[in-house]
C-alpha cells in the first residue's frame, strides 16, 4: 500500500512528490476486553511493520510508526479516544525523521538481542533513543515456547507466560525467568504483548526513560 501510494502520488503531481516521501501511521490498537483473545490482531501488528516489529527499517524506508497497543479504550475499540496520545506519538516520529529534529525521542525501546544466559534465565536486551535504560512497568506480556517452532505456531497452548526482572546493573535488558517445566529443554521463542488487547491503559511492561509515554512495540522472535 505504500509503495503504492508513493507510486500514485509521484505520477499524479507529476513526479513534484519524491518516491520516497516520508510516510506515517498508526499501529493497530486494541479491540476486545477480556484481555485473553490472541487472534489476528498481533500478526496484523507484525506485518504492517513487513515483520521487522518497528520502524523504519530495512523494508520500510523514510517510514515511521506510532506504537497504540497499550492505549486500550474498551468503548473505542481499535479507534481509540485518546487522540492527543496517538497523535503525540505519531508527532515525534514525524519531528525526528521528517524535519530531523535530533532532540526528540520518537520511539519506545526496539529489541534488539534475544539469548538465553542461563538454564533459568533469559535475557531481551533493547535499543533505546536518548536513554541508556529502559523503564519495566509491569511484569505482563512476556511468554516463551520451548517446543519446535511449528508446534509453538500451531498450538497457543505451548506458550508460556514468564515474569520480566529488571537489572539495575544491565538497565537495557529485560531478564525472564524460564519456567522449570522448560528448563531442560531450548527455548525456541520469545513474544510480548501477543494479544489483541494485553495491557491496561498505559501499561505495558516496557517504557522509554527517555520518554514515559512511549512503550515498547509488540515482537516475536523465533530463537
Amino acid at each position: 500500500m505504500i509503495q503504492y501510494w508513493r507510486f500514485t502520488w509521484q505520477q499524479r503531481t507529476n513526479s513534484l512528490i519524491d518516491s520516497k516521501f516520508p510516510f506515517g501511521f498508526v499501529q493497530l490498537s486494541t479491540g476486545e476486553s477480556t484481555g485473553k483473545i490472541i487472534g489476528g490482531f498481533p500478526w496484523i501488528r507484525w506485518h504492517q511493520t513487513f515483520d521487522f516489529g518497528f520502524t523504519p527499517n530495512n523494508a520500510t524506508e523514510n517510514v515511521f510508526m506510532a506504537t497504540t497497543i497499550d492505549l486500550r479504550d474498551d468503548q473505542g475499540g481499535v479507534h481509540p479516544r485518546t487522540k492527543l496520545d496517538v497523535g503525540y506519538r505519531l508527532s515525534r516520529s514525524g519531528l525526528a525523521m521528517v524535519y530531523k529534529q535530533t532532540n526528540v525521542a520518537y520511539q519506545g525501546p526496539i529489541p534488539n538481542e534475544v539469548v538465553r544466559d542461563s538454564f533459568d534465565r533469559m535475557n531481551v536486551t533493547y535499543l533505546s533513543t536518548f536513554s541508556s535504560s529502559i523503564e519495566l512497568r509491569n511484569s505482563n506480556g512476556f511468554e516463551i515456547c520451548c517446543e519446535d517452532q511449528q508446534i509453538c505456531m500451531l498450538n497457543e497452548t505451548n506458550w508460556l507466560s514468564v515474569t520480566p526482572i529488571y537489572d539495575p546493573f544491565s538497565p537495557i535488558t529485560v531478564k525472564l525467568l524460564i519456567p522449570t517445566i522448560c528448563q531442560s529443554k531450548s527455548i525456541h521463542a520469545v513474544r510480548y504483548l501477543w494479544r489483541e488487547t494485553p495491557c491496561l491503559f498505559k501499561q505495558a511492561a516496557v517504557y522509554s526513560t527517555a520518554d514515559s509515554n512511549l512503550p515498547a512495540p509488540p515482537f516475536i522472535r523465533f530463537l
